[in-house]
């Protein structure tokens, strides 16, 4: 489809939205948990007539799509939700330096979201969890493609082996100028991981990221921020600021990494 004035959302803090012309292959459906309403098309086709959440946005798109977020939309989930097509999502605006589109997890024992298709997610915020939260933001998979996102573990996160994110053997995942952090504020009860990998990877992609461990450091193994505990295959970590922040990577791993810039006792064991 031909998108002459692109997006609409004249919205600078993705490319994404800036960018016209767009040629699209699907279309575009727009978000907004405060004012929109669930039902299916031609509802969240046009701004002024967005859905309500992300699990109708996905039922109503088909693979190829584009699901927008507008710069209001704050989304609690409550049970997991597999993110099934292969769609791209993106936030709209920025507030106080993070991405305004913000999604928490209040689901007790599982996963907010889960993966069964390759999907990207643009300048969207995984926030702190709610407090019924007992797992992961995202478990991913195979074709995970973040850009610009933030995802924050803190008080209210699992401790030990559970993380902000979480791969099983998985393959061309890709993390791109982004931020993982940790908002704890009780250094006595840190948060989880922001990042494990329980499973072999094969070209895994974290460039330009920034992992922070806050003021508290992170539960579990040696308190790593990221824990890559399978052998990846191809593995590039490029350009990381550490702050604070370890990562541990298998010794089977092949791959490069370069960190350029560090604070705090920061380290990278290989």
């Amino acid at each position: 489809m031909f998108h002459p004035n692109g997006i609409g959302t004249n919205d600078a803090s993705d490319r994404l939205l800036s960018a016209y012309p767009l040629f699209t292959s699907g279309n575009v459906w727009y978000v907004d948990y405060a004012n929109g309403v669930d039902a299916v098309s031609p509802q969240g086709l046009s701004q002024e007539y967005p859905l309500k959440t992300i699990e109708q946005a996905q039922t109503n798109a088909t693979a190829g799509d584009i699901v927008v977020f507008l710069e209001t939309h704050q989304e609690t989930r409550s049970a997991t939700l597999d993110l099934s097509k292969a769609l791209t999502y993106v936030g709209c605006g920025t507030t106080s330096g993070k991405p305004s589109v913000v999604f928490t997890n209040n689901v007790s024992g599982d996963p907010m979201f889960t993966m069964s298709a390759a999907v990207e997610l643009r300048n969207i915020m995984l926030g702190e969890d709610g407090a019924a939260a007992t797992d992961e933001k995202l478990t991913g998979a195979s074709g995970l493609r973040m850009v610009g996102c933030r995802v924050e573990v803190g008080d209210n996160d699992p401790t030990a082996n559970t993380a902000g994110i979480e791969f099983g053997a998985a393959s061309d995942v890709q993390i791109i100028d982004s931020i993982l952090a940790s908002t704890g504020t009780d250094p006595t009860a840190p948060p989880g991981k922001l990042l494990v990998v329980t499973g072999v990877q094969t070209r895994m992609l974290l460039q330009r990221c920034t992992l922070s461990a806050g003021i508290t450091g992170f539960a579990g193994t040696l308190g790593f921020a990221g824990y890559l505990n399978a052998a990846n295959v191809g593995l590039v970590m490029e350009d990381l600021t550490l702050q604070g922040a370890d990562i541990y990577v298998a010794p089977a791993s092949t791959g490069r990494y370069n960190v350029a810039s560090s604070a705090g006792s920061s380290r990278v064991v290989w």
